[in-house]
């Protein structure tokens, strides 16, 4: 055997490069707009948590100007940015004061992915020491790693006394992704901002509950009168609990017990939402919060294993871990988007849920079997396509968004692509916007269809003129919207019989 015989050390270069690639590295791993505020929300809520206060007040400022791009600031009264060398430091986490600012990159992560130029964003901050001598600092674009400073004033630019303003203006295209993968024409600023106000009321619904902060979004198009928007906790709307019902109890994730709070419960759909708890394949099954902070919602398949159906579509399993030791939580991903899937404590999670609801019941009555005639229909059409076509009941829509909407019947024959959105029995206008979804998701991922079919026993009136009032519009291509209506039957399906 040769031995090694150490000769030199050679140094290798690995300072972060500052030609922007590490910047927009840094940033990107956001889905939406809506998550990239929620960081800075984060920290605001943090100094709540950290020194709470009589009236705690966040506010989310919008500002539409005249070539769509967006002016956003987040305004807290909290207790601002004591440690400016940490607070801007990569990693560090020695600011952190709750699980909400776990890794170190929350607001600089976020920083970049709103600002990828690294070139428009302003940091303004004034502490309690700031406020006696009559001062506050202002830290803005760009992030460097030599010669960064943050400037000092004399005065205040803040109507409280202390507290933090972060500014940056995103594009257009960034903005919408609020309102990405829901059905209907989401154009009008205060449409947007009602869905922004639904996830922000989820995401922190419990810190709204017990009074931690008020948040309250602020929104105009340039030069117009401001609107206002207070955000409410947003809850499920429950119709009952199932076994083990609602409680909790220490449990060792590992490292020591945190306390599991959860509540089992049967939902009902609530028409005051747009997204959340609405009684859906993607709004029930279960939701997973540490120290009230939301971390994943919507899991099914990922504990139990089987595919979600819509007689499961009352379920709804609250999880909230508590503790203040962050070594015996789950591991969040970088950007609190989720949680690390390979985090030994997860899979005690998911198996103590187990133990509590080993396989969730189905309710037949919100099963609506229209699977059954789509597989129909895919048997019915298979002698008929050539090897070349697609025939499927698993295409997925807005996958360039990771969010994979499963469209309910998908064929391409002969180079047309028709998409089709089925119910049993009668449809209703929800059920065209849904097939708008699966077009505007297609389309999104370059993929344009040429019909978009509407199947049920039946077909409404109503739902007949609001498929007229889409067809007259035009998709994200400038192409009008092709829908038709066909029954079950016409397709060559013997239902009803």
């Amino acid at each position: 055997m040769t031995s090694k015989i150490e000769t030199q050390k050679i140094k290798i270069k690995n300072r972060p490069s500052t030609n922007g690639t590490f910047w927009r590295g840094l940033g990107g791993h956001f889905s939406n707009l809506t998550q990239i505020i929620s960081e800075f929300v984060d920290n605001s809520i943090s100094g709540f948590v950290e020194s709470p206060i009589p009236v705690a007040n966040i506010t989310v400022s919008i500002i539409r100007i005249a070539n769509g791009d967006v002016k956003i600031k987040i305004i807290d009264n909290a207790s601002g940015i004591k440690d400016l060398d940490s607070a801007f430091e990569i990693g560090s986490t020695n600011t952190k004061s709750s699980s909400l600012n776990e890794h170190g990159f929350g607001m600089k992560h976020a920083l970049a992915s709103a600002n990828p130029n690294n070139d428009d964003w302003i940091i303004t901050t004034r502490t309690l020491e700031d406020a006696h001598l009559n001062q506050y600092k202002v830290i803005s674009a760009p992030y460097k790693f030599d010669d960064f400073e943050a400037t000092l004033y004399d005065g205040a630019d803040l109507e409280s006394k202390t507290g933090t303003k972060i500014e940056f203006t995103v594009n257009k295209q960034l903005f919408k992704t609020i309102v990405a993968g829901l059905p209907g024409n989401y154009q009008t600023l205060s449409s947007i901002v009602k869905i922004l106000k639904e996830d922000l009321g989820y995401i922190y619904s419990a810190f709204i509950k017990n009074n931690v902060a008020s948040i309250v979004i602020e929104f105009n198009e340039e030069g117009q009168e401001q609107e206002f928007e207070k955000v409410n906790a947003i809850e499920p709307q429950v119709d009952g609990t199932i076994d083990p019902g609602n409680n909790e109890e220490p449990f060792d994730l590992g490292d020591g017990n945190v306390v599991l709070e959860y509540k089992f419960s049967k939902i009902n759909e609530n028409p005051k939402y747009k997204k959340h708890y609405t009684k859906t394949m993607s709004t029930s099954g279960v939701e997973i919060r540490i120290n009230g902070r939301l971390l994943a919602d919507n899991l099914f398949k990922e504990i139990w294993g089987i595919e979600k159906h819509n007689s499961y579509n009352y379920l709804l399993v609250q999880i909230d871990i508590k503790s203040g030791h962050s070594d015996r939580l789950p591991k969040t991903t970088t950007s609190k988007t989720g949680l690390r899937q390979d985090d030994e404590k997860l899979s005690v999670l998911y198996e103590w849920i187990r133990k509590k609801l080993p396989t969730p019941k189905q309710d037949s009555k919100l099963s609506d079997h229209e699977i059954d005639l789509f597989k129909q229909l895919e048997n019915t059409k298979k002698p008929h396509i050539a090897k070349t076509d697609i025939i499927t009941l698993e295409q997925r829509a807005y996958t360039n968004l990771n969010e994979k909407i499963r469209i309910d019947f998908y064929l391409n024959q002969n180079n047309e692509i028709s998409i089709y959105e089925g119910k049993k029995d009668k449809t209703t206008p929800k059920d065209v916007y849904q097939l708008m979804m699966y077009w505007d998701g297609l389309v999104f991922d370059g993929i344009n269809p040429d019909v978009g079919i509407l199947i049920a026993a039946e077909h409404p009136k109503s739902v007949e003129a609001i498929v007229d009032l889409v067809n007259s519009r035009l998709d994200d291509n400038k192409r009008n919207y092709n829908f038709i209506m066909k029954t079950w039957n016409q397709e060559g399906i013997p239902y009803p019989n």
